[in-house]
């Protein structure tokens, strides 16, 4: 089974449900695909004021270096291949403008080790350490950790550039949240890294454990009550009164579409359409954006796949970008420059197909079927299964793939041109590639 274990404590957690021992468990695997390991995973959630983003941008990698009895990456390696090849991860991540910091543990399940007793304990106690005994030094981090950390990620940022594609993404979402939380550019964040350092990452690290919000979620044979116990017995400084989540700024759509265009050295140029809409996930019509994006752009035979590229030839390759948290949509392709004007004509004329109904109820199911094939995937992997209900959580929902299955298979065209309606051009970004420096320059 797979348990999303909440308010077992109740002075320490934050969030909807109710009052029970657990406020959900769910099935976790379809028959016939059984997992041979286990998973556990303790999960952070900073928001609002506690996500400071500098501290955050490399948290996951100091803790990652080592803990108090492990002090080395060689050392956890040893110790993890001693646990029949146990992995830990604790990189951490947004959703919107939420920060997840997990603390996640994956190892197999003894009774396919033939002998072996005592392998979930001794792979739980590194899981432990790593959360309540991470290396440090004085009232920090070990400084050495915590400045190698910074220069990679400084040279991360000075590298953003290097991947075209992304870069034009981050530019076109900056666009999108300007003035936002969520609009945080690479230029700030290299401004103020510097002044990160071992005492101070320590105090957010200290910080978030006794704030943050915590999501633990498990998979594996062992019994709910046995598993809370042991939560308890190791965990039980963390469970204090937590903060209220935070839920992200509402992005509104601008009074004129925003443009703008930068030129760099490529093979080919980005083009990246920004729309805003007032449907967001914990909202009804918010499972019907889900199947306008499959429609639009996501599918093998969606509008955009089969005019902009293989019809008009307007594109290499299309795909879209959701922040589900925040009603912002982002369409991205790859294109000859010069063929700009004429993919966001053709982009638009598409959207407007969508909001007046011109397309057939075949299509429509062809569309329904994809999407939610790739909802059944999830079952495939524990950490896929956890970020679906993770965001569920964070939506104040619980529902399952197959309940959003059902309500997909459910819907009809005026579902769909329903929530067409909603979306609005907001920001237009370019990145138009040129052949060498010295156009670039001209330009």
């Amino acid at each position: 089974m797979f348990y999303n274990i909440r308010e077992f404590f109740l002075k320490g957690w934050i969030g909807c449900g109710n009052k029970d021992a657990v406020s959900g468990h769910y099935p976790a695997r379809r028959k016939g695909h059984p997992f041979k390991t286990e998973y556990l995973s303790v999960n952070f959630i900073c928001s609002g004021s506690l996500f400071d983003r500098p501290h955050a941008s490399i948290l996951s990698a100091v803790l990652g270096r080592g803990t108090l009895n492990h002090p080395t990456q060689a050392d956890l390696d040893k110790v993890l291949a001693d646990l029949y090849d146990a992995s830990l991860y604790t990189k951490g991540y947004c959703l919107g403008e939420t920060f997840i910091q997990p603390f996640s543990l994956s190892c197999h399940k003894e009774r396919f080790i033939p002998g072996e007793t005592g392998l979930r304990r001794r792979a739980r106690k590194l899981l432990f350490e790593m959360i309540l005994e991470p290396l440090t030094e004085k009232d920090g981090f070990l400084s050495r950790y915590v400045e190698d950390e910074k220069k990679n990620k400084m040279d991360q940022l000075s590298a953003e550039k290097n991947n075209k594609p992304s870069y034009a993404l981050s530019r076109c979402f900056s666009l999108l949240c300007r003035g936002e939380p969520y609009d945080y550019p690479a230029s700030r964040l290299r401004k103020e890294l510097p002044s990160v350092s071992a005492h101070s990452l320590l105090e957010f690290y200290r910080k978030m454990l006794c704030r943050a919000p915590i999501e633990i979620f498990y998979f594996g044979e062992e019994d709910l009550n046995s598993l809370c116990s042991d939560l308890m017995n190791h965990l039980s400084p963390l469970f204090t009164p937590k903060l209220p989540l935070v839920s992200d700024v509402i992005s509104f759509p601008k009074p004129q579409v925003c443009r703008e265009e930068e030129r760099l050295v490529a093979n080919q140029s980005t083009l990246c359409l920004g729309f805003k809409t007032c449907v967001r996930m914990g909202m009804p019509g918010f499972y019907a954006l889900f199947l306008l994006k499959e429609i639009f752009c996501d599918s093998p035979v969606s509008l955009l796949f089969t005019n902009l590229r293989e019809k008009e030839s307007l594109c290499y390759y299309c795909q879209g970008s959701l922040l589900s948290r925040k009603g912002v949509y982002l369409l991205e392709f790859g294109i000859d420059g010069k063929d700009a004007e004429k993919a966001e004509k053709e982009t638009l004329a598409q959207l407007e197909a969508l909001k007046t109904g011109n397309f057939d109820e075949e299509f429509l199911f062809l569309c329904k079927k994809s999407l939610c094939d790739g909802f059944a995937e999830f079952y495939d992997n524990p950490a896929e299964i956890e970020g679906w209900y993770l965001r569920q959580v964070l939506a104040g929902s619980v529902l399952s793939p197959k309940d959003v299955s059902k309500k997909i298979f459910n819907m009809h065209k005026k579902d769909v041109q329903r929530v067409a309606n909603t979306l609005i051009l907001d920001s237009v970004f370019l990145l138009y590639g040129t052949k060498n420096s010295k156009e670039e320059k001209a330009l």
